[in-house]
């Protein structure tokens, strides 16, 4: 059955190949269409709030408010999310030495619900998506722990000054007037949706609308007494204690009214660490307003110190009262133009054609893609069978006499019907062991060097269809022989 020269094997292994790498590409686009119709990237539908007021989000949330209608439209949930702008410092500025408007730039970006579907599909290991993720981040059961953490873009982290992420635990931010946030870092990721440079959580955004919650720790607020007594300030070097001392002998007639607590390092990277003081004056030392500010004035003309601002994270704000945008997370994308036309009968919200467009073409796509990896699992299947089903005839066409005169002999049918199906699930597997290293070399060649849609050899589809392909080989060699050996000795060796 292997031809001269071994035809036979060369031209299975020929079949297997073109059969195997064409599946791969298959099933790859596929299972990549398919995580991109899992992402809430692809699943997510904005719509502008803008100047439409409350009564129209009112409306809206509580339309969808009912486990119904969302079941109706194949929606998820709802939620709503604010743009932004924060100026970052790159990894060269140092807070305490460099001037504040110099190594800093501004990028766009967004808030999400750190317990949304979209926090976790950001952050899925299987979606490729994760460039770097900080575990001190989360807990035991990966519980997010930072919840005034940011998510950022490799890109980001690149104009940052970084190629090591792993170095990267705080992110330099600065607000509008100017005060320097030393922000945790949960992750480096490729994307984040719509084109966000970074996200962080709605209690950023909230705390940090209101005037008093970033925390003045410098005692230039006058709205608080007992917080007047009492500030934080930085410095990038452990010991220094002696002039924090000298600066309240200096101004205070004190002895022990007085306590410094730190230093407490903050880890900005593997490279760089700031370390902070907490100062606490006592009623008894008569701290008025006007020493306070002479004191941290004498610090800070050291060049030694420089105030320390954080986000007070106690509060945990889930969702944004007045969001910018409603996010509208679908199942799948069956029901969009539906929404489409109750948003705006009911509601006057003009979904973007454009977004509806896009979505309903994506799961057309995708559908299509779905048939024709059908279609082409079916053909390729139906070559192989065709092809080893044809060889296997013809060659016991040819050796009918052989077969009588070994049926003659005594030789039982179970025993030719065992050795020939024994022979072509050789025949597969040797061909097996050539072709899939080949396939494997073929496909992620052209999938790294022209297509990059995904290839993907080893799957659940591609097993399953081998597994197939050797059990109908199985059922075909087994009638095959079932039907050519039902004939007398005598017909076969005379080939009657």
């Amino acid at each position: 059955m292997v031809g001269n020269k071994h035809t036979t094997i060369v031209r299975l292994v020929l079949l297997l190949t073109v059969t195997l790498v064409a599946l791969g590409f298959s099933v790859g686009g596929l299972n990549q269409l398919r995580s991109k119709m899992n992402n809430p990237f692809t699943n997510w539908v904005d719509l502008e709030v803008g100047s439409k007021g409350p009564t129209f989000l009112s409306d809206v949330k509580r339309c969808f408010s009912y486990p119904d209608t969302l079941k109706g439209y194949h929606l998820d949930h709802v939620d709503g999310w604010n743009s932004l702008n924060f100026s970052f410092y790159t990894k060269n500025y140092d807070y305490v030495h460099h001037k504040v408007d110099t190594f800093k730039f501004y990028r766009y970006g967004r808030t999400i619900n750190m317990r949304d579907s979209m926090f976790y599909a950001i952050l899925n290991p299987n979606s490729n998506n994760v460039v770097y993720k900080n575990e001190n981040a989360f807990d035991e059961n990966q519980e997010l722990v930072y919840p005034c953490g940011l998510i950022i873009t490799e890109s980001l982290a690149k104009k940052l000054g970084y190629t090591n992420y792993k170095m990267l635990q705080k992110i330099k931010l600065c607000t509008n007037d100017d005060k320097i946030l030393f922000q945790d870092l949960i992750a480096v990721v490729k994307q984040l949706p719509n084109q966000a440079h970074f996200v962080c959580s709605p209690t950023v955004y909230t705390v940090g609308e209101r005037t008093n919650s970033v925390r003045c720790n410098d005692m230039f607020q006058e709205d608080d007494d007992r917080e007047l007594n009492q500030f934080e300030i930085l410095s990038d070097s452990r010991a220094e204690y002696e002039f924090i001392d000298q600066g309240i002998h200096q101004y205070f007639t004190v002895t022990k009214d007085y306590s410094i607590y730190g230093p407490n390092e903050i880890m900005v990277d593997s490279s760089k660490s700031y370390y902070t003081y907490q100062v606490n004056l006592l009623d008894s030392a008569h701290p008025t307003l006007t020493k306070k500010k002479d004191l941290l004035r004498y610090l800070f003309e050291t060049g030694r110190y420089k105030p320390y601002y954080s986000i007070d994270c106690g509060e945990d704000c889930e969702s944004i009262a007045n969001p910018h945008y409603l996010s509208f997370n679908f199942n799948n994308l069956d029901k969009i133009r539906q929404f489409q036309a109750l948003m705006s009968d009911n509601f006057g919200g003009e979904v973007p054609m454009h977004q509806v467009e896009a979505k309903e073409n994506f799961h057309a796509v995708t559908n299509l893609t779905s048939l024709l990896s059908f279609v082409l699992l079916v053909l390729s299947v139906l070559s192989i069978l065709l092809y080893l089903g044809n060889l296997l005839f013809n060659h016991i066409e040819s050796i009918k006499s052989n077969l009588g005169t070994f049926k003659a002999f005594g030789l039982p049918n179970v025993f030719l019907r065992n050795l020939y199906i024994s022979i072509v699930l050789s025949m597969l597997c040797i061909s097996l062991l050539i072709s899939i290293p080949l396939a494997f070399w073929i496909g992620y060649v052209l999938d790294t060097k022209l297509l990059n849609i995904g290839f993907q050899l080893f799957s659940v589809e591609i097993v399953g269809t081998l597994m197939l392909v050797f059990l109908v080989c199985i059922i075909i060699t087994s009638w095959v022989l079932k039907v050519k050996l039902s004939a007398t000795p005598g017909d076969l060796i005379y080939e009657r």
